[in-house]
């Protein structure tokens, strides 16, 4: 599934946009596309928004530099472009490491105080050298050090840097913070290295999103490793910053990497993530969707997972 991010229009004015190309001014109708705009009732002077249809994409250049908007009498009407992106305000704070230690054939123990004055957050980062490693964490907080409620009991943290995949290194949890933080990485053949423990607290307001039509195509692999998947977007303007993944594995967490390209033959990193599902006693947790960090604008995407994916599902930015 494929997401795009919904772009509006920011007009100057109130303006009746014509519904049919053939009722366009005679100034307009050598232009090879229009379409109608569906505004509200008339605004006097204040700017009126309204959502950019979609299928412009595949008729302008890249980021509609040619589009144009005109009223009723033919008159060119000044507009702004607006993305509307995710706004995001991350506040992240190091805490003091009290113990460091391993405990033989079980796992690494990771105390840290944040000290008094906390503010309040939401997950908790392990910081690490270790270039690639996939591990299941338990976090527990406390007030004292001494007493501890376990807020997450199996959390999958990873990095592949070998494959171009930065991962996560931050367990998520729900409930109350407190000062003390106890981190244990399962990992029975040695001591989990860990340089720093953080904390953070993430505000987000998602985006509007809508689904892009993308039939997705199993590729053959020279990597034994790796799932490939290819899909051809309309237009080298359509601006794609999501991709999802329908599996019926019960638990699994895979890389992935999304590369793109304008003639499929070539291609460029264009981001990376993790899509997982595991299930607890009491719940199940997943993430199936990879964002990029910016809006692709090529025609090509590749999809590269270990996974093994049933179904791609088309959602869109």
């Amino acid at each position: 599934m494929i997401r795009r991010t919904i772009a509006t229009f920011i007009l100057a004015g109130t303006v009746y946009l014509l519904a049919v190309s053939a009722d366009l001014p005679d100034q307009w109708r050598s232009w090879h596309y229009s379409r109608a705009l569906q505004l509200p009732q008339a605004f006097g002077d204040s700017p009126a928004e309204v959502a950019l249809p979609w299928e412009i994409y595949g008729h302008c250049q890249q980021g509609c530099a040619d589009a144009r908007i005109v009223n009723a009498r033919g008159e060119e009407v000044p507009f702004v472009v607006e993305s509307k992106q995710v706004a995001r305000n991350v506040e992240s704070r190091a805490a003091r490491i009290l113990e460091n230690s391993f405990v033989t054939n079980e796992y690494t123990q990771v105390i840290a105080d944040l000290g008094e004055g906390f503010r309040a957050y939401d997950r908790i980062r392990v910081e690490t050298s270790r270039p690639d490693f996939i591990v299941w964490a338990e976090l527990a907080l406390s007030d004292d050090a001494k007493t501890w409620r376990i807020v997450e009991a199996r959390a999958p943290i990873a990095r592949f840097r070998s494959r171009a995949v930065e991962g996560t290194q931050s367990i998520p949890f729900q409930g109350l913070s407190s000062r003390y933080v106890r981190v244990r990485i399962a990992e029975a053949t040695g001591k989990f290295p860990v340089d720093g423990i953080s904390v953070l607290n993430e505000k987000e307001v998602q985006q509007l999103t809508a689904d892009v039509s993308a039939s997705f195509i199993a590729e053959r692999s020279t990597d034994p490793t790796e799932s490939v998947w290819q899909t051809t977007l309309a237009s080298l303007n359509q601006p794609v910053s999501s991709v999802a993944v329908q599996s019926d594995s019960p638990e699994f967490y895979r890389a992935v990497r999304i590369s793109a390209g304008s003639d499929g033959q070539e291609w460029s990193y264009w981001g990376s993530g993790v899509i997982y599902r595991y299930r607890l006693a009491t719940k199940s947790e997943s993430r199936c969707a990879s964002n990029f960090p910016r809006s692709l604008p090529t025609a090509f995407c590749a999809w590269k997972s270990s996974t093994e994916t049933t179904s791609l599902s088309r959602t869109y930015i």
